[in-house]
């Protein structure tokens, strides 16, 4: 009897959920804010990649003050203010992106950090993934929905390291390598 209490008592629990706040972000006011070059090879296939998800080009400023007034901000290569001084001590390569009603920021350490912090944002936020070199399987949203919250990725591994003359591909698929020893063929 106990044991059939304690399996009603946790089918009754699974019918609860929570669930996550959710931004919804109108693509035509959407604006990436970054210093960095449009033709840098990583932000380039980012709004790319946002121009095939909402069918809208979005456009890149430098600053959140040129955006237009009532704009949904992305900014890219920076961390809210909040966490800037926990972003001086990330770990190589680490990843960082938070969702907000704010807008969204998209950040990682000096190696890579800001590009793996790209495709994580694309592929866990957007669902974007890369079954093959230019290959990339989306899902289309205009409106985008967009669940609150922070997210922080770190290689476990030092050297993850894919053959492929695909260089954007390894990219979005965080393929890299920090403290390597030196070593040849074999």
């Amino acid at each position: 009897m106990r044991f059939l209490s304690c399996v009603a008592l946790a089918a009754g629990l699974t019918a609860f959920s929570v669930e996550a706040a959710v931004v919804t972000v109108d693509p035509a006011k959407a604006v990436v804010v970054t210093t960095d070059s449009p033709e840098d090879e990583a932000l380039a296939d980012f709004l790319q990649h946002l121009e095939l998800i909402t069918g809208v080009k979005i456009p890149v400023v430098k600053t959140f003050g040129q955006a237009p007034a009532g704009s949904f901000p992305f900014y890219v290569g920076r961390p809210p203010a909040d966490a800037a001084a926990a972003a001086k001590e990330l770990k190589p390569e680490a990843a960082c992106f938070r969702v907000s009603d704010k807008g969204v920021w998209i950040w990682g350490h000096a190696l890579h950090g800001r590009d793996f912090a790209l495709y994580a944002f694309l592929e866990e936020a957007l669902g974007c993934t890369w079954p093959w070199s230019s290959r990339i399987a989306y899902f289309r949203q205009n409106p985008l929905k967009l669940e609150v919250r922070d997210y922080e990725w770190h290689p476990t591994l030092k050297i993850r390291k894919v053959r492929s003359p695909c260089t954007i591909w390894r990219a979005r698929l965080r393929d890299g390598g920090h403290d390597a020893p030196p070593y040849g063929h074999a």
